[in-house]
């Protein structure tokens, strides 16, 4: 799964790839979801003690991984027939979703912050 979160690039083919191979493997759901919320929490590591990570690049690294989220838990809630894996993604993914948004918040805000502080440098060139 670490393989697949490094190689989201937020294509549609990547994004129902990656779903795919979580929703063959969902009955580890519980696992497969720690992993996704491990993966972004890392990601804000790499951003804080690399520079060569842009705010940029987390950002849109943040924001496929919801998406890819936000499918595997449509395909898991609204299609699987299946009744414990629809209950046991909803509960592990009420645990792990305020890390990932508080996570997401960060990366929009640093976001911000850097395109506000490139606005002022090109600014101060004119």
């Amino acid at each position: 799964l670490k393989e697949i979160l490094d190689n989201l690039n937020g294509s549609k083919d990547s994004i129902q790839g990656s779903k795919n191979w979580i929703v063959d493997n969902r009955q580890y759901s519980i696992a497969l979801l720690m992993t996704i919320k491990d993966f972004c929490c890392r990601c804000a590591v790499e951003h804080n003690s690399h520079s060569n990570f842009s705010s940029e690049d987390f950002f849109l690294k943040i924001l496929h991984i919801i998406y890819l989220f936000n499918d595997c838990f449509f395909n898991f809630v609204d299609r699987l027939n299946q009744n414990d894996y629809r209950k046991e993604f909803s509960e592990i993914s009420f645990q792990v979703l305020p890390t990932i948004f508080q996570i997401a918040t960060k990366a929009v805000n640093l976001t911000k912050d850097a395109a506000g502080n490139m606005s002022k440098k090109s600014i101060s060139r004119t």
